[in-house]
């Protein structure tokens, strides 16, 4: 039997979680915590509303945060890389949980992430600068 190898890491006096060796934070899943200004992108785009609902001409509706997946691999995707989706497109039978990211697409003709990069593009004057350059 392989012995494991790992290390424990503090982030606080309360939270304690273990990472594998050759893995960092961010690859292994762990995100790392919100900025100020991400803070503010998010809050700003998420008091907006479900970017689909609006997309769709549904007006608008309250939304929570989803973050993307697609094209960042089995890595995290930063926390700028998402958008306000209403808890139907998000969670619900016909979201985008539910249904993956082939079928959503096919559903309402727009994929994830063109909804994120219209949401990057809505509220580019909230993004920080490091969002900016990636």
């Amino acid at each position: 039997m392989a012995s494991c190898r790992f290390r424990i890491k503090m982030f606080s006096h309360i939270r304690i979680y273990i990472v594998l060796y050759g893995y960092s934070d961010f690859e292994a899943g762990m995100s790392k915590p919100m900025t100020v200004a991400e803070k503010r992108y998010v809050s700003e785009c998420v008091r907006a509303g479900c970017v689909l609902c609006r997309y769709l001409r549904l007006g608008e509706t309250p939304c929570e945060w989803h973050h993307g997946r697609a094209g960042q691999g089995r890595k995290r995707a930063p926390h700028t890389w998402g958008a306000g989706l209403c808890v139907p497109h998000h969670r619900g039978n016909e979201g985008i949980h539910m249904l993956g990211g082939r079928r959503f697409e096919e559903a309402y003709g727009v994929s994830e992430t063109e909804l994120i990069e219209m949401t990057r593009l809505e509220f580019r004057s909230f993004l920080p600068a490091s969002a900016l350059q990636a």
